[in-house]
């Protein structure tokens, strides 16, 4: 995404490389490189819906700006916390 161009692969064998122009401003140039790198490092998928005039990236904000809920983390703190110290069970999950 990040030289202007977006590899679609509709499955294993087939890929296009689309090349695209967008309206660059230094957030969205963050933001491309941003969802550039987590989707290499297979953290985040990406959906790219594309018309004849506009390419669509559909992708999870929450997890770009790192406010994600992390379910497997939180079941492992509260497997440390005691099951009768409900205060601190609670306090958990408001983290």
């Amino acid at each position: 995404m990040i030289n202007n161009k977006i590899t679609f692969k509709p499955d294993f064998k087939n890929h296009y490389v689309i090349d695209f122009n967008y309206k660059k401003s230094n957030k969205t140039t963050k933001l491309m490189y941003q969802l550039n790198e987590l989707a290499n490092n297979n953290e985040i998928p990406i959906t790219v819906r594309i018309t004849k005039t506009e390419i669509h990236l559909i992708y999870d904000e929450q997890r770009v700006n790192n406010y994600h809920f992390n379910k497997t983390e939180y079941f492992k703190e509260l497997k440390t916390i005691d099951k009768t110290d409900d205060i601190e069970r609670k306090n958990l999950y408001k983290k």
